[in-house]
């Protein structure tokens, strides 16, 4: 059995027409849950529609193969992007991925499946022998987001602290200057 990805991406929104184009992808099944969004948000990441516009305009469709059991959480995010799905695939089972590339008169060498997880996605593409490309689970990415929001947060808040020491130190001198000058002209 093959743990390992044919490519590997930082996340989906990696995944360029170029990129499609160069390696000829005609089909991109794509997992959802940590692939295209996190895994219990309701709704997709914001660059979700323009990306699957993207994939089409570089010849790709792109289709969702979720192991999520619920019918109603898959098919609530694909349908505002007329994008066809498949929920509860049992994935590492491949008899979804090869089914929907047969339905739709793809090549294998022209197929990929896109997702997360080496256990699942990576191994069912192996299965149905397909190429599978993967990305870090968008938790992870959001985690790292929120690390560094946080330390751009800190920083600024030192930049502020700084920045108010010194308008202080101004503001005290100037008041100091004041009354200097206040006390002279009191006593003139």
């Amino acid at each position: 059995m093959r743990f390992k990805a044919d490519r590997k991406f930082e996340r989906f929104e990696d995944v360029t027409p170029e990129v499609l184009k160069e390696e000829k992808v005609e089909l991109l099944l794509c997992d959802l849950d940590n692939t295209l969004t996190l895994r219990l948000s309701k709704l997709p990441a914001e660059t979700v529609e323009g990306w699957v516009e993207a994939c089409r305009s570089a010849g790709t469709e792109v289709v969702v193969i979720s192991n999520n059991i619920s019918k109603k959480r898959v098919q609530s995010f694909c349908e505002p992007f007329g994008v066809r799905c498949i929920w509860s695939a049992k994935k590492p089972m491949s008899t979804y991925l090869t089914h929907v590339r047969e339905l739709l008169g793809c090549e294998p060498e022209h197929t990929v499946m896109l997702g997360d997880k080496y256990s699942t996605d990576m191994l069912a593409a192996h299965f149905a022998g397909i190429r599978g490309w993967k990305v870090q689970p968008r938790k992870k990415l959001m985690k790292d987001i929120e690390d560094q929001a946080e330390d751009e947060l800190r920083d600024q808040v030192k930049a502020i602290k700084k920045a108010d020491k010194a308008e202080i130190k101004t503001i005290k001198k100037a008041n100091k200057a004041a009354a200097k000058a206040s006390k002279k002209a009191t006593k003139k």
